[in-house]
């Protein structure tokens, strides 16, 4: 709103000089008129004041010669402008600024597009206005001048360029070439004359210019990504075209800060790259199975890196490793909830969500790791996770917050909101519950929040976690159901690897499995995706071929369920069916409700696994 008034106000001051210097008594230019939308051919004023059409045989001077300055028009001659030929925008814009031009002097200029029949080419020394893309060399020098997010109004040799790296660019230059015209108008209004050398630098999206230029390649799309960040899409880019732009990256300034290239697709090779400068952090995921590269932009003060293996010192062989599913109360109405717990061998803890909101749930939750951790007046959760902001994942935590904030230590969110312009109207309540969750988040003072972007790896302790999936991977498709927006990430820790898949459905299925080799999904452990209800990722299951299944599956009316032969009885249950024909798995299927179940990862295996019938009976053991 701010922005749009200061344009109006600019344009209202700028319209009032060209009212005293310019235009005719009684008569306002406006900047915005496109005339007819037809390309004219250039005029001539007479003294009489009538016009006459330029006679190309006639032998005359060339009235651009030695003028000092850049010329768009000399005693009453024109330069032309062109656009190119397939670009609507840049066409209209072209012939705006010919009926611009017309009204200072007169005159209209020739507007026409840079199409040249086969064996000809433009002329070099002619004075001309390019305006977009135009398929002219001296296009391409100005806009090799431009970062990603610039605009610019450059000249270049005889041409001048208005020339952007944004689509919104080139009316913000076409106001500024509108300024600088008011100022080089001559008195008699016959001429306007601009600086010889010009290079006025626009900047429309200063957020995105630390993307270094990937050369020769024009983005498919530039897009907001999870709060602060942007993302750019290239596709068609092969594994030698990653290669020349990651020594780009480097001598842009960039240090590469951890690869993670291991998985696979067949024989294209999938490669996530961070890279980081004291200010910014720089994701390439590059997909070899569809040649696609995702740039993502964070601003360090935003996301923290999450550390380096040789950075992520701890006491060893303090406890066992376990892994909690916490039992959770629930209220009328209300169908599910998810969290998880895991005790890492330093004592310290990874928590995996927190709902259902009750506040009942939150002391459950500390008090479950008051009784896990070797000190209980020393509670370190090193790492929180949240898979997405819906209330049955984030509703206890606000109340955790407030009433717990001062009793643990948090030393680290990490989390992927995507923000509303990536939702349809219909879910983007799913980015409207983030501030609040952030503000809970803001109690715990010193936490650090690591935005999570796809194939980055965490070290926490002796576990190592890595993020297969964030909705970075789902543009530049909008999401039409929010689940679409969870994360979905596996833990591995002492040689057990536990898969964490939120509230995923068929669509980031889909997804991954167009990414990912099989070996990638396979897991010990599986979190059964959106409670085993609605849309399911289905087809991962037999890729992830887990021993045990995890169920976050609740105990509300609408989650009511009984077993049978082959599946458990809710929402679709028939997706369900494949856990209780898996030879290993169907005895190993653990439904929440109210209840907690404690594995023990110990030696590459779940040595042991404990059911309680609720909190209580876990506290009292």
């Amino acid at each position: 709103m701010f922005k749009k008034l200061f344009l109006i106000l600019l344009l209202a001051a700028v319209l009032l000089l060209a009212l005293c210097a310019c235009s005719t008594p009684g008569v306002t230019p406006d900047p915005n008129d496109t005339g007819q939308g037809t390309e004219t051919e250039g005029t001539t004023v007479t003294d009489s004041g009538t016009t006459e059409t330029e006679d190309p045989s006639d032998t005359i001077t060339d009235p651009f010669e030695n003028v000092d300055g850049f010329p768009l028009v000399v005693d009453g001659n024109t330069i032309d402008i062109v656009h190119p030929l397939y670009d609507m925008q840049a066409r209209v814009l072209a012939n705006k600024l010919a009926n611009l031009i017309e009204f200072f002097t007169g005159v209209r200029p020739t507007v026409k597009s840079d199409w040249l029949a086969a064996g000809t080419e433009h002329d070099s020394t002619c004075y001309e206005v390019l305006v977009g893309a135009v398929n002219y060399p001296e296009y391409q020098t100005a806009y090799s001048q431009l970062y990603y997010g610039d605009s610019a109004l450059l000249t270049v040799g005889n041409k001048l360029c208005i020339v952007s790296m944004n689509g919104d660019g080139l009316d913000a230059v076409y106001m500024e070439l509108w300024k600088q015209m008011l100022a080089g108008c001559s008195d008699d209004s016959k001429s306007i004359l601009l600086e010889k050398e010009i290079s006025t630098l626009v900047q429309v999206n200063a957020s995105i210019r630390p993307i270094p230029r990937f050369a020769d390649k024009t983005p498919f799309g530039c897009y907001e990504s999870a709060s602060s960040g942007y993302q750019m899409i290239f596709t068609q880019i092969s594994e030698a075209d990653l290669t020349n732009y990651r020594k780009t990256v480097e001598n842009d300034g960039y240090t590469l800060y951890t690869e993670n290239t291991h998985t696979k697709k067949g024989n294209e090779t999938n490669q996530f790259l961070t890279y980081t400068t004291r200010t910014h952090v720089l994701t390439l995921a590059y997909t070899g199975v569809n040649d696609t590269l995702r740039v993502i932009l964070d601003s360090r003060e935003d996301t923290e890196l999450a550390g380096l293996p040789e950075e992520n010192v701890y006491t060893k062989g303090v406890c066992d490793t376990t892994l909690t599913q916490v039992g959770l109360m629930y209220t009328l109405g209300n169908m599910n909830g998810m969290a998880y717990v895991m005790r890492l061998e330093d004592g310290s803890f990874i928590v995996i969500d927190g709902g259902h909101d009750l506040a009942a749930n939150a002391t459950r939750l500390y008090e479950i790791m008051k009784k896990q951790a070797p000190d209980p007046n020393n509670i370190v959760i090193a790492a929180w996770f949240f898979s997405h902001t819906h209330g049955d994942h984030t509703g206890f935590f606000r109340h955790f917050a407030q009433n717990y904030a001062s009793k643990v230590k948090v030393e680290r969110f990490i989390y992927n909101f995507p923000i509303e312009s990536q939702f349809t109207a219909s879910e983007v309540g799913t980015a409207t519950a983030v501030p609040g969750i952030e503000s809970s988040m803001s109690k715990f003072g010193g936490a650090k929040v690591t935005r999570a972007r796809p194939g980055q790896i965490y070290y926490i302790r002796n576990a190592t976690v890595e993020m297969l999936y964030t909705a970075d991977l789902y543009l530049p498709k909008i999401i039409d159901y929010g689940n679409t927006a969870s994360v979905c990430f596996r833990i591995e820790t002492e040689g057990v690897k536990t898969m964490i898949t939120g509230d995923i459905g068929a669509a980031v299925a889909t997804e991954m499995l167009a990414i990912y080799n099989d070996d990638v999904f396979k897991s010990d452990i599986l979190q059964v995706a959106h409670h085993g209800i609605g849309s399911h990722p289905n087809a991962l299951y037999p890729k992830i071929d887990p021993s045990y299944a995890l169920w976050p599956l609740g105990t509300g009316p609408l989650s009511k369920w009984s077993a049978q032969e082959d599946c458990i009885v809710n929402v679709q249950a028939a997706a369900n069916k494949w856990f209780f024909e898996s030879e290993k798995c169907k005895d190993h299927v653990y439904l929440a409700e109210d209840d907690v179940y404690v594995l023990t990862l110990k030696d590459s295996a779940v040595t042991k696994v404990e059911k309680y019938d609720n909190v209580d009976a876990y506290l009292a053991r």
